[in-house]
């Protein structure tokens, strides 16, 4: 698109010979987009994921977690929820989402985002208990979302998908998921 502006104003240069003009205008748009592209992927640059406790106790690693209280999180991080009424939200990096139900635990195991973004992995591992995840669809080639279970893996990306492991099921909405087996 970008490519296409750019002859489209070396045209009009040529037939309009107002040079200045279509100079100042191509300035306009370069900076534009500079902005734009700067804003979008640029403002998450720290590639920080948090979680946020919204009912009953979450505890990450030993800590327990304030309610509505958002906490980063690193790779390595163990999280639980802990009673019949907890609920939390894991906000990802690249804007997906998976909420934790009542006496869950996860272990994340990758949050990897390259200095220049063309590789975002996301990795955890549903211990026990419930997930629901809503994953964006926007990935580059070698980027992946992924969440195992008993020796089962789920690659997502554009998916909302829930992982039960009290009712032992996957229940996936109008996408489709690829499950593996992690067994050698």
């Amino acid at each position: 698109m970008i490519y296409s502006l750019i002859v489209y104003i070396i045209i009009k240069m040529k037939k309009t010979g107002n040079k200045f003009i279509i100079l100042i205008l191509f300035w306009v748009l370069l900076v534009s987009f500079i902005g734009i592209y700067k804003s979008y992927f640029f403002a998450h640059s720290l590639n920080d994921s948090f979680i946020v406790p919204l009912d009953g106790k979450a505890i990450l690693n030993n800590k327990i977690l304030k309610l509505d209280e958002k906490q980063l999180l690193r790779k390595w991080d163990k999280i639980r929820t802990i009673g019949k009424k907890s609920l939390a939200i894991i906000e990802w990096w690249d804007g997906s989402i998976t909420r934790l139900g009542w006496n869950s635990s996860i272990a994340i195991e990758e949050l990897l985002v390259s200095h220049d973004l063309w590789k975002i992995n996301i990795s955890f591992e549903l211990l026990n208990g419930k997930s629901w995840s809503n994953v964006i669809s926007f990935i580059w080639e070698g980027s992946y979302f992924k969440e195992t279970f008993r020796d089962t893996e789920a690659a997502v990306r554009g998916t909302v998908f829930n992982v039960d492991l009290v009712s032992e099921y996957v229940y996936v909405l109008k996408h489709k998921i690829l499950l593996t087996d992690n067994k050698w």
